[in-house]
């Protein structure tokens, strides 16, 4: 409990905290079977992978009760008074009954996912729910994860671009290049990790020259470095037909000012 507490406590507004630990604390005394106290632990990784977001408490609620409603695992009259967090679920629950068919199709399914969500939220609390499986994916029956593969790479990698949550797709595209190509992944991840040191020095030297110039110019500005998502790497090789050592853009830099003429 404390660490999941712990963790929202400086990311969620202090108007909506007390209500989510009270609702936490309760859901926490229902859940009282093994199987219930896995689904929450579920259901509380699901938050912790939306918390960037400004979350309000009825996507945490949601979030929470989503893998406990979805085995049947709640019943909802208990939890009355937070019954637009249950209808929030229940929106999740009902895309995951769409047939999502032949790959042709998939440009419109994706917009109808969104059409039928209204509430974008639905879709953040499906993306987070994916993630989560596909992090655990080795648990799943090989159907599943062939389904969960599919579902990922042709549906909901393509949403998180579409909403700008770009933490969740590149994770999304990293695990789904670990799980269908993991000889090229465990190869690639060797040669980085080969070269690793050097190119954490070689980020942190270049950010120490740009707070250097920003200073210089009297703008106040944050600089943000780390090194290309190994699925990003891979699909530039193999698209190119490089090797590694002819990539010469594994690492990126991200410069954030105030304003657009800071840019220029």
């Amino acid at each position: 409990m404390h660490d999941f507490i712990e963790a929202i406590k400086d990311r969620i507004a202090p108007k909506y905290f007390e209500n989510i630990k009270t609702f936490y604390d309760k859901l926490e005394q229902y859940c009282k079977s093994e199987s219930q106290k896995a689904k929450f632990e579920e259901g509380q990784q699901n938050v912790l992978i939306i918390l960037p977001l400004e979350l309000d408490y009825d996507m945490v609620f949601a979030g929470l009760v989503l893998p406990l409603l979805r085995d049947n695992l709640i019943d909802k009259s208990q939890f009355a008074e937070y019954n637009s967090a249950f209808e929030l679920a229940n929106s999740v629950m009902l895309i995951e009954n769409i047939n999502f068919g032949d790959k042709n199709e998939v440009t419109g399914i994706r917009n109808m996912l969104v059409a039928m969500a209204k509430d974008i939220r639905v879709i953040i609390l499906k993306l987070a729910d994916v993630l989560y499986r596909f992090r655990h994916i080795k648990n799943l029956s090989p159907q599943k994860q062939s389904e969960l593969h599919k579902e990922a790479v042709d549906i909901y990698v393509p949403l998180a671009s579409r909403l700008g949550l770009s933490y969740i797709k590149s994770e999304l595209q990293d695990l789904d290049f670990s799980f269908s190509h993991p000889n090229e992944y465990k190869k690639l991840m060797k040669e980085l990790s080969q070269d690793a040191k050097q190119r954490e020095h070689q980020i942190e030297t270049i950010k120490k020259q740009l707070e250097e110039m920003l200073v210089e110019l009297g703008i106040k500005g944050e600089i943000k470095g780390r090194i290309k998502h190994p699925s990003s790497i891979y699909n530039k090789i193999k698209q190119k037909k490089y090797s590694l050592n002819q990539i010469f853009d594994i690492v990126a830099l991200r410069v954030l000012v105030n304003n657009v003429n800071e840019c220029y």
